[in-house]
């Protein structure tokens, strides 16, 4: 049962956490076996390919993917929306607008989140949106035998250290 869940949730997390780390949005899908910049060899490739393939993300253009682009908050809340909200991230008005705004509603995204959505994400931003989304609940360190208490962030880079995502000295601002 909880096993079972716990693999699962861990082995689609992972494959979505892979993709944040490489991508950026802006045109529509192409098969990712077009991207020149991501060798099938690489172990991104696995991601990207299922991620473009179910239109989670698309790349920046020209065959290229940039696996190694920062992101932005707003990226990351058109690709959280193309996941796991509404899917109408074609809004009109600004890019990732609509997308923004139901992030902020389900609580994926804090208020700081929406008022400064071009800014580059960072691990800890990225961690807390991805567990809250997802609704992985995270307690804090101090109520477990040893622990101390410990800022949102760092409890967020705990759980993700714990699950494989990082390494335990990770910086939430990286």
């Amino acid at each position: 049962g909880q096993t079972i869940m716990y693999t699962q949730f861990k082995k689609a997390f992972t494959g979505l956490l892979t993709l944040l780390l490489a991508l950026t949005l802006c045109l529509p899908a192409i098969a990712a076996s077009t991207f020149s910049d991501v060798p099938t060899d690489t172990p991104l490739y696995e991601s990207v390919v299922y991620l473009s393939e179910k239109g989670i993300t698309n790349g920046t253009g020209g065959g290229q993917f940039a696996p190694d682009a920062p992101i932005t908050i707003r990226q990351w809340a058109v690709m959280l929306d193309r996941a796991l909200g509404t899917g109408d991230t074609q809004d009109g008005a600004e890019f990732g607008q609509s997308s923004l705004t139901l992030a902020y509603r389900r609580g994926w995204l804090s208020l700081a989140c929406l008022l400064s959505p071009d800014v580059g994400l960072s691990r800890g931003i990225l961690y807390e949106s991805a567990f809250e989304a997802i609704g992985l609940s995270i307690y804090d360190w101090s109520l477990y035998p040893g622990g101390t208490s410990l800022p949102d962030g760092e409890n967020y880079l705990r759980v993700g250290a714990e699950l494989g995502l990082c390494p335990e000295d990770a910086d939430p601002l990286e």
